[in-house]
C-alpha cells in the first residue's frame, strides 16, 4: 500500500499469503499492468536494506523539538520519521475505523483480499467527503498513540547481500546530502 500526506491510499496491492517483503511487493507492482507510478524526485520508503534512517543519530520527532537538525544525517533521519509516522498513522485510523482487518478470521484469500481493497476505498471516500472525521483528527493534532514508530525494522539488516546495502547506503548518503544542501540554502 502506498498513501500520500493526504492521508489517503495511492495504491493498494494485497493478495499475498502471510506476509512480503515491501521489496516483493514493490517488484511486483511496479511490474504489473496498473503502473504503480513513482514520480521523479520522489522515493518509496519501505522496510531494511532499502532508504533505511541513519544509526545513532537522533531519529524520532520529539528529538527535534527543541533543536534543529545539525548535519544531513539528522535531517534525513528527520524527514524518514515524519514519513515512517505519517504512513504509519494513516495504517492506524484504517485499522480502529474497520475492525475486521484487527481480527483473524477463517476467510479465503480472496475474500481477505477484497476486505482490504473495499477498506481502503471506503477510507478514501470518507476522508474526501467528511470534513471533521475525528479519525483523522488525531493525526493532525498528533493525539495519535503511535507517533514514533520503531526505529528497527522486523526484518534483520544482515538478511540484505552486503553489496545490495552498500549500494542503497550510497544513494541514501547523496539524498541526504541534497536535502541538506537545499535546507542550509
Amino acid at each position: 500500500m502506498a498513501s500520500g500526506f493526504d492521508i489517503r491510499f495511492q495504491y493498494v496491492l494485497v493478495g499475498w499469503e502471510g506476509s512480503a517483503s515491501d521489496a516483493t511487493v514493490l517488484f511486483s507492482a511496479l511490474n504489473r499492468g496498473d503502473n504503480l507510478a513513482v514520480p521523479d524526485g520522489k522515493f518509496y520508503l519501505m522496510d531494511a536494506g532499502f532508504l533505511t534512517p541513519y544509526r545513532g543519530v537522533r531519529y524520532h520527532l520529539r528529538e527535534f523539538e527543541e533543536c534543529p537538525p545539525m548535519n544531513s544525517q539528522e535531517l534525513f533521519n528527520l524527514r524518514h520519521s515524519s514519513l515512517r509516522t505519517t504512513i504509519e498513522q494513516v495504517f492506524g485510523v484504517v485499522k480502529n475505523r474497520f475492525s475486521i482487518l484487527r481480527m483473524s478470521h477463517g476467510y479465503s484469500l480472496t475474500t481477505q483480499r477484497d476486505i482490504v481493497i473495499a477498506c481502503c476505498t471506503l477510507h478514501n471516500h470518507i476522508v474526501m467527503r467528511s470534513a471533521g472525521d475525528p479519525m483523522l483528527e488525531t493525526i493532525s493534532t498528533g493525539t495519535n498513540s503511535r507517533i514514533d514508530p520503531p526505529l528497527t525494522s522486523t526484518r534483520n539488516i544482515e538478511t540484505v547481500p552486503r553489496w545490495k546495502r552498500d549500494t542503497w547506503h550510497s544513494f541514501r548518503d547523496s539524498i541526504a546530502e541534497q536535502m541538506w544542501n537545499d535546507y542550509e540554502h
